[in-house]
């Protein structure tokens, strides 16, 4: 049980160390299956800890009634000032490694998504190493054998978040988001700071064990509730601290997946639930954090029914269900939250990567009103979605189902405020399921839109940010990952270049020595047939200097050299058109006008 969880926790921290140190002189690909590897040994390591806690002892000065099996590890004193001694202690008890299979096993399954998902770009190390980095911070939090290491872990999640969700830092607002979420997790690290020091000041320890079978006094006990509290609201994004989780959708779509399943959001049901002797002795603050929970819930739900982004729903639906969280935790029924913290990373996880699979095959869109009819290219997609949708809605027997419930029923016998959380829980359960199957009734059934066939399975060969649209109509707001391989139709062409073994170069004269094609010039006695006539008369109104002066080049995959593709350039404008095409100058280079732009290619025969 012991050796389980030091492998759990020193795993992915020797993964994140081991990338670091090799560099670039690692593959990409190897840094990523390095990062996956350890996040999955990891999670065996939390195997054996979980089993070991059936046959394990009853924990020594563990408070608790009944027994409490489990085991409390001291590598070595860590911290030692007069009568306060911290020790580097890790604490395997049922809690804690029920969290260790969730980060783990959730977790190595979303950095295994992240292989494909991260493919080609330019920062892949550096994002695996701080991904494995980020479940190494999760994990120390929940195995913390004391107050002090859950702090350390608590501020190292936060700083882990911030890394990730500014990933792409060449783009503004993924600075912005990152720096917004480090912010108001800083404040509630600030208060939990406070409180732990009320805590040392009235039991001189930080240990589990010494700080809750102290009888603390009714304003202490508020006090170092309200602080714990502050913790988690601001960790786990509730009201009033909540604006940061939207943001947090600019880094990466497995980012915003291990944040809301596996890491970071439920950290703060985790701190409630585990300082709850604390929480029983200040009931009150304990019905403000429920109450805190059924406002969040309903305020969330409300708002992810107009929202059009894909992820920006999910994220609205994590702070719904997280409230769900808090309201279980704040009656008193903290095993029913965390059996709904269980299942909710299961399932939000899978809407995460669902989502991520319907972004990338649209280079990157995540506007729901463009990507109608998506289902019908992807089935598979579609399905695993509808399975996560369900869950998370609550229609049996999907897991959802079960642990919404219980949170619901637990309601009911506790006063009459318990009446008003009841009705709170029954009208977040209904609005969940209008903003989820709106969600899935505009993205996924029915024919594809012109959108989705235009753009659906854009191969791209990186995916780095900050790139604006290719069209002019429905910008990906800098999330595409470019450059792609097939570029959407713009507004603005391509310059097609004339190659030796194009038709037009077969068919008109042999290419020259530099890949540029001789073609002869057409008879000055022969009629110009019906696209030139058009050309001809695109090139007397661009000649009169008005618009950018155009460029044409040879297609080289027309069937003729009558079907040359205009191209507008950026430069100073010229009375005479720029034509790259070699030797002398036949009838079908004439540029279009400016006006129009993309001139469409003539049908000329093969000659």
């Amino acid at each position: 049980m012991t050796g389980g969880s030091w492998l759990c926790l020193l795993a992915p921290l020797g993964g994140t160390i081991l990338i670091t140190l090799l560099g670039t002189r690692i593959p990409r690909v190897a840094a990523a299956w390095i990062s996956t590897t350890s996040v999955f040994v990891a999670f065996g390591g939390a195997v054996w800890a979980f089993l070991g806690v059936k046959s394990g002892p009853c924990l020594i000065n563990y408070s608790v009634t009944p027994c409490k099996r489990g085991e409390l590890t001291t590598a070595w004193t860590w911290l030692q000032s007069g009568n306060l001694h911290v020790g580097l202690q890790l604490l395997i008890d049922p809690l804690s490694t029920v969290m260790m299979l969730i980060v783990s096993g959730v977790g190595g399954l979303i950095v295994l998504y992240s292989i494909g998902y991260m493919d080609g770009d330019d920062e892949e190390r550096r994002y695996f190493a701080y991904i494995s980095f980020f479940v190494f911070s999760m994990l120390l939090l929940v195995e913390g054998g004391n107050l002090l290491l859950l702090l350390v872990g608590w501020g190292l999640v936060g700083l882990s978040s911030y890394l990730l969700i500014g990933f792409w830092h060449e783009r503004p607002s993924a600075v912005q988001a990152a720096k917004k979420a480090f912010v108001m997790n800083a404040v509630g690290d600030a208060t939990m700071a406070l409180a732990f020091f009320i805590l040392i000041a009235h039991t001189h320890s930080l240990s589990f064990g010494s700080a809750f079978s102290v009888h603390l006094s009714s304003t202490a006990a508020n006090l170092v509730a309200l602080g714990l509290l502050g913790g988690a609201v601001a960790k786990s994004a509730q009201i009033p601290l909540q604006t940061w989780l939207p943001d947090a959708m600019e880094g990466p779509t497995p980012v915003s997946a291990l944040i809301h399943a596996a890491t970071m959001v439920t950290a703060g049901v985790y701190l409630i639930a585990r300082t709850h002797p604390i929480f029983e002795q200040a009931r009150t603050i304990e019905l403000i954090a429920a109450g805190t929970g059924a406002i969040t819930l309903l305020v969330a739900g409300l708002i992810a029914l107009v929202q059009v982004d894909i992820k920006r729903v999910i994220a609205y639906s994590t702070m719904s269900q997280i409230g769900y969280m808090f309201l279980g935790a704040g009656v008193g029924a903290y095993a029913n939250g965390m059996f709904h913290l269980l299942t909710h990373a299961f399932f939000k996880a899978l809407l995460f990567m669902a989502a991520g699979l319907a972004i990338h095959a649209l280079a990157g869109e995540q506007d729901i009103r463009n990507m109608r009819g998506l289902g019908r290219l992807m089935p598979f997609t579609k399905w695993c979605f509808l399975a996560g949708a369900l869950a998370l809605v609550g229609i049996p027997p999907f897991s959802g189902f079960f642990s919404k419930d219980s949170i619901v029923a637990s309601t009911i016998n506790i006063g009459w405020y318990g009446s008003i959380f009841w009705a709170c829980g029954i009208a977040g359960a209904f609005l969940t399921g209008l903003y989820t199957f709106r969600l899935w009734f505009l993205v996924f059934p029915g024919e594809p839109s012109p959108f989705v066939r235009e753009h659906h399975h854009r191969r791209c060969s990186g995916r780095r940010a900050g790139t604006p649209s290719p069209t002019g109509s429905s910008p990906l707001r800098g999330r595409s990952p470019p450059p792609c391989r097939r570029t959407r139709r713009s507004t603005t062409p391509r310059l097609p270049r004339c190659s030796p073994g194009s038709r037009a170069s077969q068919s008109r004269g042999r290419s020259t020595p530099n890949g540029r094609s001789r073609f002869r010039p057409r008879p000055s006695g022969a009629a110009p047939s019906s696209a030139s006539s058009t050309s001809t008369s695109s090139t007397t109104r661009s000649s009169t200097g008005r618009g950018p002066r155009s460029r044409t080049v040879c297609g080289a995959s027309s069937r003729s050299p009558s079907c040359c593709r205009p191209a507008l350039t950026s430069g100073r404008r010229r009375s005479k058109p720029e034509v790259s095409c070699a030797g002398s100058r036949p009838a079908c280079c004439a540029p279009t006008s400016s006006s129009s732009p993309r001139a469409p290619p003539a049908s000329s025969s093969h000659s």
